[in-house]
């Protein structure tokens, strides 16, 4: 009888949680104690979107919006099982106020590709995705992806006045072993809101050793960013005090607090991330591809949303 009584209770309770509006659920996949996760329909977008809440999301305050693109549709690889792809859990551990959309694709992100081309399409589904969370505040954006899911992100920060058109600013980037290439688009977004003192975190995490697929970009991104100087002029650095802390400077011997900021010539922001994983990390029999996986859980969105309370 006892079991029966709390089969019903948890019945009730997902209902509950479906019918309250939020993330516009039109189907319960999971429920416990950490987050709810659910299908929902977002714009014109073709294929189902999953749809992540966490528990203790605070809907008092502004919230950030969180969509993930995942990668390339690989033979016995679910991107949503609990052993690759458990998101709910990457969310709620990060102790973000954030929610969190993810898009289904078909093929190796064709449906990515085709979708998100087009500038309109793409404006609308981040703003209807916005508006799954109505009358909730969304205060920002964060983009992330893994694997070939590089492309669409390129893609998407290559339109013309995204933020513009959107109505809220982009506020990090992630990357999840997803450098292979197409990223300039990635690349000078970064750095354009960086160079503005804009709140911002570029996040990229990748397998390193001899099972590394996308080591080599990543090393390449990160060594083109360590010889430039981030920061334009004195009055900017001035203006954006609270953008600039605990920040490292390389080729420099003085301290921080002895130098002029027009004097730095090698400035690496700390609002750029880098996380290798070390392919020494898993068992000596992980395949490539465990690895490639294994990121999310290593370095994956939950570093990238712990990373973010620190904006």
């Amino acid at each position: 009888m006892l079991n029966i009584i709390l089969s019903f209770l948890m019945i009730v309770s997902i209902k509950l949680h479906a019918d309250d509006g939020l993330g516009g659920c039109l189907k319960v996949i999971s429920e416990n104690e950490d987050y709810t996760h659910c299908l929902s329909k977002v714009s014109t977008y073709p294929e189902p979107v999953h749809v992540y809440i966490p528990k203790k999301l605070d809907r008092k305050k502004p919230i950030n919006l969180n969509i993930h693109f995942h990668g390339h549709n690989l033979a016995g690889y679910d991107h949503f099982d609990k052993k690759h792809g458990d998101y709910g859990d990457f969310l709620s551990k990060g102790n973000s106020n954030s929610v969190l959309v993810i898009p289904e694709s078909k093929g190796n992100c064709a449906t990515y590709d085709k979708f998100f081309k087009a500038s309109e399409d793409s404006f609308e589904f981040i703003k209807s995705s916005k508006n799954l969370f109505a009358p909730l505040e969304v205060k920002s954006l964060t983009l992330s992806g893994h694997s070939g899911a590089y492309r669409v992100l390129n893609t998407l920060l290559g339109h013309p006045k995204l933020e513009e058109n959107i109505k809220i600013p982009v506020k990090g980037v992630a990357l999840f072993d997803a450098t292979y290439g197409q990223t300039i688009n990635i690349e000078d977004f970064a750095l354009k809101k960086l160079r503005e003192g804009s709140p911002f975190l570029f996040f990229d995490s990748y397998v390193s050793g001899k099972k590394a697929t996308a080591e080599a970009l990543s090393l390449s991104l990160k060594q083109k960013i360590e010889k430039m100087s981030l920061i334009p002029d004195n009055n900017i650095i001035q203006a954006n005090q609270d953008c600039l802390k605990n920040i490292a400077i390389s080729n420099i011997d003085s301290k921080l607090n002895s130098l002029s900021f027009p004097a730095l010539k090698y400035l690496i922001d700390s609002r750029f991330k880098f996380a290798p994983l070390p392919s020494n990390a898993f068992p000596e029999n992980s395949t490539v591809l465990d690895l490639h996986f294994g990121i999310l859980k290593a370095h994956g969105l939950t570093e990238f949303f712990e990373d973010l309370n620190s904006l």
